[in-house]
């Protein structure tokens, strides 16, 4: 979406700001907290299924992915309006405080939710961050960056399916939800890196850029759910 920056350089001028160390931690950070919102929990299934049933336990890990579309929907209107920085730094702070609580839910509904929760905060940061990629880097640097983020998901997911493994066989199926504490520690480069920008007041934000491009949108979401 389109908007004025407020905090950045006189109109008519294109923003410029370059990725530093803290900026690439959040590259990396962040796709490994996608990948463990699915796999961090995937090897307690079957413990999962004793307590509340084999239906229930599937929903509970799969429901995430669901809410990461609304997530991801909303995180560009959220993002200009707001500024990157904020709506990362908000979100991560939910994003480990949701996760936390599912691992010390009472009941199945709290568990639910908080899980719920988790997914729309993984979602927003997602957008988020690919934005942030656009906004700090340039060229083959960009094109390294995105690289790396894939190769830091990928290794991730497959780390946390033995690791989480061992832990669950040693601690129960709630202990892997204790990682997703992991997210606070994103929380310094965020306040740190990013810059404070956002839209101008009673800046208008439009859909159209993104309506024009429906086909090439839906394209990507096809072959995400098909890879």
């Amino acid at each position: 979406m389109e908007a004025e920056q407020s905090d950045g350089p006189l109109p008519g001028q294109a923003a410029r700001f370059h990725g530093g160390p803290h900026v690439i931690i959040l590259a990396l950070g962040i796709p490994v907290l996608i990948s463990m919102l699915a796999l961090a929990i995937a090897p307690g299934v079957l413990e999962m299924a004793k307590e509340f049933g084999a239906l229930t336990a599937q929903l509970v890990l799969t429901l995430p992915a669901f809410t990461m579309i609304a997530g991801a929907a909303g995180a560009g209107y959220l993002s200009e309006r707001w500024g990157r920085r904020a709506v990362i730094a908000m979100c991560l702070l939910i994003y480990s405080v949701a996760g936390l609580a599912g691992g010390i839910a009472p009941g199945l509904m709290l568990l639910v939710v908080a899980r719920a929760v988790s997914g729309f905060a993984g979602g927003v940061l997602l957008t988020a961050v690919y934005a942030v990629i656009g906004e700090y880097f340039e060229g083959s640097r960009r094109e390294t960056i995105l690289g790396l983020m894939s190769t830091a998901g990928s290794g991730a997911s497959l780390a946390l399916l033995v690791v989480m493994g061992l832990v669950v066989e040693q601690f129960g199926w709630r202990a892997p939800f204790v990682l997703y504490a992991l997210g606070l520690l994103l929380l310094p480069s965020t306040l740190i890196g990013l810059h404070r920008g956002r839209s101008a007041p009673g800046a208008l934000l439009s859909w159209r850029p993104v309506l024009a491009r429906w086909p090439l949108y839906l394209l990507l979401t096809v072959y995400t759910n098909l890879h």
